[in-house]
This record gives C-alpha cells, sequence and structure tokens, in this order.
C-alpha cells in the first residue's frame, strides 16, 4: 500500500513538474484573462469533446479486439490511449504511443500478431479518413487545390495506394508466408512465419465489415 501511495506522489509531482516546465516561458495571466472572458458554457463544451474523443476511440478499439475474440472494458481502453497521446506527445514520433496500445492489447489476452494487426488497422482506418477528408476539402476549397500543384492527384494517388494495400493484404493467403518460412532458413524463416502471422490476424477482419465501417 505504501509503494502505491509513493508511486502515486511520483506520478503527481511528476505531472507538476512538466506542467510548470511546459507554462514557464507563458504569459499565465493573459491566459487566464482570456479564459475568463470567453463563454464558460463553449469552452466546457470544448474540453468535453476531447474526452468524448477518447471514448469513441475506446469503442472502436474495442471493436477490432472483439474481432480478434478478445474483449476490453472502456475505461481500461480510454485509459490506455490516453497513457498512448502522453507518449505521443513527449516522443519524437508516433511510434511510442503505438507500443503502448499494443503492449495493452497483449495484456489483454490476445497474441503478439494480432496486438500489433488491431493498432495498425486502427492506424490504416484513421489515415483512410483523414485522405477521405482531405478530398473532400479539395473540391469544395479551390484555394487550397491552387497552391499546391496537384495535390488532388496526390491525395488520390494515396487513397488508391491503400486500396490496393488493402486488398492485397485480405487476398494475398497466409500459406504463402508459411511456405516461404518452410524453405527458407534463418531470418528468412523468421520473417516467413512473422508474416503468415500478421496475415491471418489481418484478414480476420475480411468478413467483420461492420469493424472496420
Amino acid at each position: 500500500m505504501q509503494k502505491k501511495m509513493l508511486f502515486l506522489l511520483l506520478k503527481l509531482l511528476f505531472s507538476v513538474a512538466l506542467i510548470l516546465w511546459i507554462t514557464n516561458d507563458i504569459a499565465l495571466d493573459a491566459v487566464l484573462g482570456v479564459m475568463a472572458s470567453s463563454n464558460a458554457s463553449l469552452l466546457a463544451l470544448a474540453f468535453s469533446l476531447f474526452f468524448v474523443g477518447y471514448v469513441i476511440a475506446a469503442f472502436r478499439w474495442r471493436t477490432l479486439i472483439r474481432v480478434q475474440s478478445g474483449d476490453a472494458p472502456i475505461f481500461f481502453l480510454v485509459r490506455s490511449f490516453m497513457v498512448a497521446l502522453f507518449f505521443n506527445n513527449f516522443l519524437p514520433s508516433t511510434v511510442g504511443g503505438d507500443v503502448v496500445r499494443m503492449y495493452d492489447s497483449w495484456r489483454l489476452g490476445n497474441s503478439k500478431s494480432d496486438a500489433v494487426t488491431i493498432v495498425l488497422v486502427d492506424r490504416f482506418l484513421g489515415v483512410i479518413v483523414l485522405l477521405c477528408f482531405a478530398l473532400l476539402a479539395l473540391m469544395f476549397d479551390k484555394t487550397v487545390a491552387g497552391e499546391v500543384p496537384f495535390i488532388a492527384v496526390w491525395v488520390s494517388a494515396g487513397l488508391g495506394g491503400l486500396a490496393m494495400t488493402t486488398w492485397l493484404i485480405l487476398k494475398i493467403p497466409a500459406s504463402y508466408a508459411e511456405a516461404l518460412a518452410l524453405k527458407g532458413g534463418g531470418i528468412t524463416a523468421q520473417i516467413g512465419g512473422i508474416l503468415a502471422k500478421v496475415l491471418r490476424s489481418f484478414q480476420a477482419y475480411r468478413h467483420a465489415r461492420s469493424a472496420v465501417l
């Protein structure tokens, strides 16, 4: 019990230290003044939307986990998602947060290949949605399209590439990768074995359209 309290105290001190460090060069009086002059209801709504987004992301994550015959409490996934966001903000890339989510997916009883696939599919769906929004924005905002040459072509090519990659992943039999593992040796066999597991995990979503739409 004392160790838990000590660990909690250390986390609180670390959080306070980070907040003080981040706000060191910020004019807090000006920030507080802007907040005081803002509409309190709209401000509360704006802050609450962050947590609504976390809950929606957690439900999507749980749906992907259930396709792999697993399950998870929403509160656990929300907490894991927030921890992952912390690592995304303080590390040079978003890989740290994805590793946290993969680890937590594995802790829930999924195999390592399933845990990796769950997060990759989640990321993959996010990229597709962003590209779709970008393509729609280009259709309605001609200014952006004029400032960046051929941007519509690049976005369309990105969507086409993602669609082709998805089709290949879902259609290539895992037995091909298994054959590679059996024929090769050493690193080739290991890579083939990993590919076979990942392909099987991905192909579990082939007949689970409700999970990816």
